[in-house]
C-alpha cells in the first residue's frame, strides 16, 4: 500500500485517512484519528463543510482541526489469468 499526502483544501475522498487535534485551554492536545466518509451538508452548517469519519464522529464540531490528510492507494497492477482466452 502507498499513502499520499493532500495538499491543504484538496477535496477529501471516502477511504482518506485524517488526523484532528485539539488543544485544550490549559494546553492539553488531544488528537482523533479515522477515514473520512462524507461531508456534512451545508445546508446545517452555512458554507462550511465538515468531516464525518466512518464511527460518526465529527471532530469539527468538537474543535478539533484537520492537521494531515492522507488518501491510501494500491499497490498492485491487473494480471491477466490466462494467456490466451479459454475456448
Amino acid at each position: 500500500m502507498k499513502y499520499e499526502i493532500l495538499p491543504a483544501e484538496t477535496e477529501l475522498e471516502p477511504g482518506d485517512l485524517c488526523m484532528f487535534t485539539y488543544v485544550s485551554k490549559n494546553g492539553n492536545v488531544k488528537y482523533k484519528c479515522g477515514r473520512h466518509t462524507v461531508y456534512t451538508e451545508p445546508a446545517h452548517d452555512g458554507d462550511t463543510r465538515f468531516s464525518v469519519l466512518a464511527d460518526g464522529a465529527i471532530p469539527e464540531w468538537q474543535g478539533y482541526g484537520l492537521v494531515v490528510a492522507v488518501r491510501p492507494h494500491a499497490d498492485f497492477e491487473d494480471v491477466p489469468i490466462f494467456d490466451e482466452e479459454v475456448k
